[in-house]
Order: C-alpha cells, then structure tokens, then sequence
C-alpha cells in the first residue's frame, strides 16, 4: 500500500485497519506532524517490510524510534532527510537497528544527533547480514567513516551492493586516506559514492589519491566511483585510469568527478 496525497489526517490514524500492510511511504510537504497521529497498534503491522518518511516538518521521531524494534521483517527502511537532533533519540534508533535482521536497504537520517553516535550506528549495521544498500550522508566524519573500513575488513557488510557517502563534509583528506587504506573485504560491492557539494570541493594530494586506486583494486565488483567536487589534476587522472585499465570490471568501470553544469566554473582558492 502506497499513502495517498491527501487526507493524511484520516489515513494515519487508521493504519491499524491495515494487518497486513507490506509497504508505506509517507511523502508530505505541511506542517502536519504525521507519525503524532499513528494509531497505538501501528507497532503490530508485522509483516512490514517497506517503510519510508520524508516529511518536511520536524517530526517527533521518538514516537518511530520506540516501536522500529516491532518490524522484524522490514527489508527497507528511508529516513532520509529526517533530522534526528538529540542524541538520546539517536542513541535508541542505533540499538533498535540491530534487531532489524532481514534489512536489505537503509538510508540513514541526518542531524546532530546521528552524528554523535555515528560509529555506534556502523556497529549495528554490521549485525544486518542482508544489508545491500547503506546511505550514511552528511553525518560521518573521519572516525565514523574508519568505521566502515574496519567493519568490512573484520568480515562485516558482505552482502553489500552500494556505499553511498556523499555530502559527509566532515570528512577531513586525511580521514579520506585513512578509510581508503583500510576498506577491504567488499567482494559484492558495485556503487562507491564519495561525491561532495560544489562549496565543499576537496583538493587531495598524490597520497591520497593513489591509496583510493589501491583501494579501487581491492574492490572486485565495483562498476561506478562517484566523486563530485574531487578536484584532480592530469597526474590524479593517470593513477585512476591506470587502476580502471587493470580492474578485473575495467570495461564497465566508470568514475563520477566532474559535474555536468551550462557554464564554467570558476574555483577561486
């Protein structure tokens, strides 16, 4: 069942009428609070496997966060763009991601909160031995994101499809090198996405950019590297292509860096 574009008043409360809803998206642009409104048998909708938040007000997710633990066999779970401020609320969303063993698809939220417990996040995560997508954007920073790498090269994230690390502008080059000396053991994965806002643009050194061709060449299955806003000059260029060439995927490869605009830019240092 996909939530309709009106009456949200009167859906919400009703959803426990719905036993055996499989999927809910819920897409709203008000002001409306939506998850204040879910019945008290929300919770038991066990046959959950599809849930999806985007609403543009600020939500009391701890309602959410509370009952997540109930949806054992959820497979995708977006809460993408919500804002988790406190770190209580994040505290309880990291514990209750470990119970949701059958996820396939996580989009984290974003906010304060989530990046204080970012790393306890990554730990949770690696008790999901189904997850094939992981979106962690604008919240990881150079010890949060060193916790992926461990975590994959301890033998976690096996089954992992897409990496998806944009807009994580907390992250310093040197916390980039690190995580690119140490991810390892990612024999599925396809998608690395390490893009970053235009403002955000990052100019690396030759060290960083060859420990991201080593790391590219541990990556079996990768087929696409975004990297929006990396700034590399002709000697980056050469090392990446000259990783492509002997990538075991070297025909289907292909690297995201610049972006595509009716201008110019112009990058004043």
């Amino acid at each position: 069942m996909e939530t309709m574009h009106y009456l949200p008043d009167q859906l919400f409360p009703n959803l426990d009428k719905f036993p055996g809803l499989k999927e809910l998206s819920v897409r709203i642009n008000g002001t409306q609070d939506v998850l204040s409104v879910l019945p008290g048998e929300f919770p038991n909708l066990h046959h959950m496997e599809k849930l999806i938040i985007q609403t543009s007000t600020e939500s009391d997710l701890s309602k959410l966060v509370n009952i997540l633990s109930n949806f054992a066999s959820l497979k995708i779970l977006n809460l993408r763009n919500q804002q988790f401020p406190d770190k209580e609320t994040s505290e309880k969303f990291a514990q209750a991601l470990g119970s949701l063993r059958n996820l396939e698809e996580l989009h984290l939220p974003t906010g304060d909160g989530i990046h204080q417990v970012a790393k306890l996040i990554v730990q949770r995560c690696l008790q999901l031995p189904c997850l094939r997508v992981l979106v962690f954007a604008e919240t990881l920073d150079d010890d949060s994101v060193l916790e992926i790498a461990k975590g994959a090269t301890s033998g976690g994230f096996q089954n992992l499809e897409s990496l998806d690390l944009t807009l994580n502008h907390k992250i310093t080059e040197e916390g980039y090198r690190n995580f690119f000396q140490a991810l390892d053991n990612l024999p599925n994965l396809q998608n690395l996405d390490i893009s970053r806002h235009i403002p955000e643009c990052i100019q690396v050194q030759a060290s960083t950019v060859k420990a991201l061709g080593q790391c590219v060449s541990r990556l079996p299955s990768l087929t696409r590297l975004g990297m929006l806003s990396w700034l590399l000059d002709e000697e980056d260029m050469n090392v990446i292509n000259d990783v492509k060439e002997r990538h075991p995927q070297s025909k289907r490869l292909t690297v995201h860096w610049r972006w595509v605009v009716p201008f110019s830019p112009v990058i004043q240092k």
